[in-house]
């Protein structure tokens, strides 16, 4: 009967923090009193479960409170950085927690200056008014962030508290590290060491997101095993007790470093909770500690179960456990193969569900990329937490040498990357997961009809480009004919821009009209530039995108075959499709 209790309690806390019923306290009460009534008998454990449920809900409820209404109008008062300032245009957007509430603010000008000097942790006087967060803002609230501050005041304060101005000196140690690495292997290298993705390129991230590798820079599993094993040296001249009590506090100061992350918070509770179980000399199977750890977080944080990191994180993690070595002894393969292969397809199954319904189909190459990177990314994850750490505190000199066996383990991850994302292939659709879990089910005895299965799945998900104009994104239309056009409307997203064109097979484009040649204009056609073959960038004259042929008031160009026309108006182009005119 035990062997279900805690994961059908890690389902009830998740379905009550998902219903979010506000139950009477007086009722909850009562079920933990029949709790321990009927602890012997079935009626216990099961009352266990709703008991759990009703908490959550209840919690759920009060979190949510101060979502709805702010409950304050103006802020004059000294407020601390949740997490880390980031760029989003020409505004820094951050959160802070003030009094008692976490609130967004996004700064300009001066205040942007100030912000992007600072981190997680540290201090500022801020004064302002609070309004509600926009439509667009809404996501925000499984972050528990009630409205957003428009800034009068906000200068520096101090540095926060001990254990961030500790996380801060780590994280700034590996940074200034991996100063000799170029852009793209840098912000790789600082998200894979500890979680930061800030500075990672469209081109980069639209790479990893399409080929499965997004977990390599959420921290989780495998860097909290790391932090386990720089401290087991120490662990062998202490005490039981006191081992314990270092991998606590080990793995404590490891979160805060990567700032909380929903992955990193499962990760060291299941953590936490097998150093406390060894502690008292029981071994306990990792399902349960998984269950147990699920329970606790959400009862401590209901919110977290809308968070895609936290749902991924949880069903990798248990998919490897159910599935992975069944799967390992149907392949007919060698071990040092089946075996990561058999965790990659245990964990992509696991959370194809989320995936299908979040982010609209599994990546295709998801389990040979994994195969790929995996065997890379746990070495520059070590080599950043010790000589990445070391390689910020010496002679800048020996700080190059020290980062310098991290540079082709990098250009390996960014490769694969890139090479996978290039591939012409659909997202994999709910049925297409179900053929490959068919096929895997038959390998080990049916090896021909698997294979025919997954060839099925590629051939199924082969891309063509689409004739005619299409809707890339908000801002961003698609043009196939005799060439292909792109054509850049208002300002957009480049990433979704090129992730677009990806996910309709296009690899090539002949032109790109920006019709304002503005500065997202130009970054759009970097980002297609960096990854596509871009034969030609139209814009107005005195446009921002690089090397543009500049159209003069007046001008017009026709693409024939195409039906399409544009027309320079001076400070902006125009785009006939016909006899339609498209401003």
């Amino acid at each position: 009967m035990t062997g279900w209790l805690w994961p059908a309690a890690a389902c009830g806390a998740a379905v009550g923090a998902i219903i979010g019923w506000a139950a009477p306290v007086p009722l909850i009460a009562t079920c933990v009193v029949l709790v321990v009534l009927f602890r012997r008998s079935v009626v216990g454990p099961v009352v266990l479960v709703l008991s759990v449920a009703l908490s959550a809900g209840l919690l759920d409820a009060r979190a949510r409170g101060p979502l709805e209404d702010p409950g304050l109008e103006v802020i004059d008062t000294i407020a601390t950085l949740v997490d880390d300032p980031q760029w989003s245009a020409a505004s820094v957007r951050v959160t802070v927690s003030a009094q008692d509430r976490h609130l967004l603010v996004q700064a300009g000008g001066q205040y942007a200056s100030t912000l992007s000097n600072m981190a997680a942790g540290q201090r500022v006087v801020l004064r302002g008014r609070v309004e509600p967060l926009s439509p667009f803002q809404s996501w925000m609230k499984s972050r528990h962030v009630a409205g957003r501050v428009v800034v009068d005041e906000l200068k520096r304060f101090d540095g926060g508290a001990l254990p961030f101005r500790l996380a801060n000196s780590v994280r700034s140690s590996i940074e200034t590290g991996a100063r000799p690495l170029g852009r793209e292997s840098r912000a790789l290298y600082l998200g894979l060491v500890y979680g930061d993705d800030r500075d990672q390129t469209d081109a980069v991230r639209t790479d990893v997101a399409r080929v499965g590798l997004g977990h390599l820079v959420a921290v989780s599993g495998q860097n909290v095993a790391f932090v386990i094993a720089l401290v087991a040296p120490l662990l062998a001249r202490l005490g039981y007790r006191m081992r314990a009590i270092v991998v606590l506090v080990a793995l404590a100061f490891f979160a805060t470093i990567t700032r909380f992350e929903p992955s990193v918070l499962r990760a060291v509770t299941m953590a936490g909770a097998a150093t406390v179980a060894s502690l008292t000399g029981r071994y306990v199977e990792g399902t349960r500690i998984l269950a147990l750890s699920v329970t606790v977080l959400i009862l401590i944080d209901p919110l977290l179960v809308e968070r895609a990191g936290f749902q991924l994180s949880v069903a990798a993690s248990a998919g490897i456990m159910w599935w992975a070595a069944p799967l390992a002894r149907r392949m007919p393969m060698p071990d040092v193969i089946s075996q990561p292969t058999a965790v990659s397809l245990a964990a992509q199954l696991a959370v194809a569900p989320i995936t299908i319904i979040t982010f609209d189909g599994v990546a295709p190459l998801s389990v040979p990329a994994n195969i790929a990177a995996g065997p890379v990314a746990g070495p520059v994850m070590m080599w950043g937490m010790t000589a990445g750490w070391l390689a910020g505190r010496v002679p800048s000199e020996l700080g190059d040498l020290l980062i310098w066996p991290t540079r082709l383990p990098l250009w390996w991850l960014l490769t694969v990357a890139r090479v996978g994302a290039s591939a012409p292939l659909a997202p994999l659709g709910a049925l297409s997961v179900v053929v490959l879990a068919a096929a895997v089910m038959v390998l080990g005895h049916h090896r021909l009809i698997a294979i025919a299965l997954i060839v099925a799945v590629v051939w199924g998900s082969w891309l063509t480009p689409p004739g005619g104009s299409t809707e890339l994104t908000n801002g961003a239309i698609l043009h196939v004919g005799g060439l292909v056009v792109v054509e850049l409307d208002s300002p957009t997203s480049p990433r979704a821009v090129l992730d677009g064109l990806r996910s309709r097979g296009v690899m090539r484009v002949d032109s790109v009209i920006a019709k304002r040649g503005g500065a997202r204009d130009a970054a759009a056609v970097a980002t297609m530039r960096d990854r596509l073959t871009v034969s030609q960038v139209f814009a107005p004259p005195g446009n921002q995108v690089l090397d543009a042929e500049p159209l003069a008031r007046g001008q017009v160009v026709r693409f024939v075959q195409d039906g399409l026309e544009i027309h320079s108006m001076g400070d902006e182009l125009w785009v006939e499709t016909g006899s339609a005119s498209v401003p």
